[in-house]
């Protein structure tokens, strides 16, 4: 009888944990699938001083292209003497399916700046 119960008991909770982590893949799932799909990400870039500031927006064709060509009129117009381009968006390690973009897309290249230090010298 003992060994009925811990059976009956073991399965129970073999059944609750597949329940389980079949509703928190679903979970994840479900709430990560808009961000994997969409490339509607706003992406901000400026210079330590803040004079010189871009919004990357890869779905409306205002991409890092766009960025070094205004800045290459900037520089010509105002001669600036900061001349380092920051990114001021981090890297989410636990937005495993962004690491290939880490590694590979240039605009995680740019050297981070926190936002609350923009115009701080």
């Amino acid at each position: 009888m003992l060994l009925l119960q811990r059976v009956d008991v073991i399965n129970v909770m073999k059944v609750f944990l597949k329940i389980f982590l079949t509703l928190l893949l679903i979970a994840i799932v479900i709430t990560n699938i808009f961000p994997v799909l969409s490339d509607w990400k706003w992406y901000h870039y400026t210079t330590k001083d803040g004079k010189f500031q871009f919004d990357e927006f890869p779905a409306k064709e205002r991409d890092l292209q766009m960025m070094h060509r205004v800045w290459k009129s900037y520089k010509q117009i105002n001669q600036p003497t900061d001349t380092v381009i920051y990114r001021t968006f981090i890297r989410n390690p636990l937005k495993f399916w962004e690491w290939r973009d880490y590694f590979e897309n240039p605009r995680y290249q740019y050297p981070y700046l926190n936002p609350q230090k923009i115009g701080n010298n």
